[in-house]
Parts: structure tokens; sequence; C-alpha cells
């Protein structure tokens, strides 16, 4: 679909097991949510832009297949 001012673009959602979701903005902004790197699911290597993690147990923050972890934003619920 056509981005512009005003007009609504396509947002595409992932699951990436456990909780892991990844959403790509009309624009191409790439957001994390509560990445992990269990066996039974491991990701794929992806960047991110900003990364959300929902709370601090180990299978919401494994951050190993964000290759830019450093430079996304990070936020905390």
């Amino acid at each position: 679909s056509v981005v512009g001012a005003g007009t609504a673009g396509e947002i595409k959602i992932a699951w990436w097991g456990q909780s892991m979701f990844e959403i790509m903005t009309p624009k191409g902004s790439r957001i994390i949510l509560d990445p992990q790197y269990l066996d039974a699911y491991k990701p794929r290597d992806m960047t991110a832009d900003v990364v959300l993690f929902s709370h601090f147990h180990n299978d919401h923050t494994r951050t190993e297949c964000i290759t830019n972890i450093k430079e996304a934003l990070q936020f905390n619920a």
C-alpha cells in the first residue's frame, strides 16, 4: 500500500514463539515485543528500532537475536 500524509499503510506482525512479536510499521520501523531465545522457537537474527519488555523474566528479555540491540530504544513496562 502507498504510505503518505493522511493515509493508512499496512502494519505487519510476526509471531516468533513464546511471547515474542515483531511489528513493522508502514514506514519501516521495527518494534520487537518480549524477545526470547528459547530452543523451541529460536528466531532469526533481526534488527529493531524499539524493543519492549513486559517484565523481567528470562523468556521475555533475551536479545541475542537483535543484532543492533545497543542502538535500539529499549522500554520496560
